[in-house]
């Protein structure tokens, strides 16, 4: 239960994150006056945005040692076909065509704004779980901590010896091979990374 827990939450905050990198990037769009012609240069924009700064967050954890990979994170075609982020894609559309479409904007923006909702209503519900099951049991606290920290430096000492053997892509740690074998799973390795930052 709690690996599919672990991804649940994985994938919500990374729908979180990249959320927040489309508003970021369409703010900056908004600021420079910038248009599309199609929705599909929009969404090859943001998937190259949305790459770029997921590169740079792994590229930012200090002293990993392994290398991130170069390959793109996000596609277009992901973003064009995703329940999440297209509705967000429409909006900034359909507001910049400059056609007389309110109507259809002011829909696609609350539809938007309910997906988010619900994605951050996700999150906490996790969160809530997790507390309700560590309350819920009598268990050594330190003990976990403990347990966990010298999982996680071991974790990092098998890093740093292979580190030629293996690099980041897509969040997952993979071997660099054209196969690119899954070493460790996105959503295992976010859990690494986030005890990696809190530790240095």
């Amino acid at each position: 239960m709690m690996v599919s827990s672990n991804f649940y939450r994985w994938q919500q905050d990374r729908i979180k994150n990249r959320l927040e990198i489309i508003e970021s990037v369409l703010s900056e769009l908004d600021e420079r006056r910038t248009s599309f012609e199609l929705i599909t240069y929009l969404a090859k924009h943001l998937a190259e945005a949305i790459s770029s700064a997921e590169r740079k967050a792994l590229s930012d954890v200090k002293n990993l040692g392994v290398k991130v990979s170069t390959v793109k994170t996000c596609r277009a075609s992901s973003l064009l076909k995703s329940k999440t982020y297209r509705p967000r894609l429409d909006m900034w559309f359909l507001r910049n065509a400059g056609e007389n479409i309110k109507e259809s904007a002011e829909l696609t923006e609350l539809r938007f704004k309910l997906l988010k909702l619900s994605n951050e209503h996700a999150i906490v519900k996790d969160d809530l779980r997790i507390l309700q099951e560590l309350h819920g049991r009598k268990v050594d606290t330190y003990q976990i901590t403990t347990d966990r920290n010298d999982g996680m430096t071991i974790a990092q000492m098998v890093i740093e010896h292979f580190y030629e053997f293996c690099e980041i892509h897509e969040g997952a740690l993979v071997e660099p091979s054209p196969g690119r074998p899954t070493i460790v799973p996105s959503h295992l390795f976010a859990a690494y990374l986030k005890w990696r930052n809190s530790m240095y």
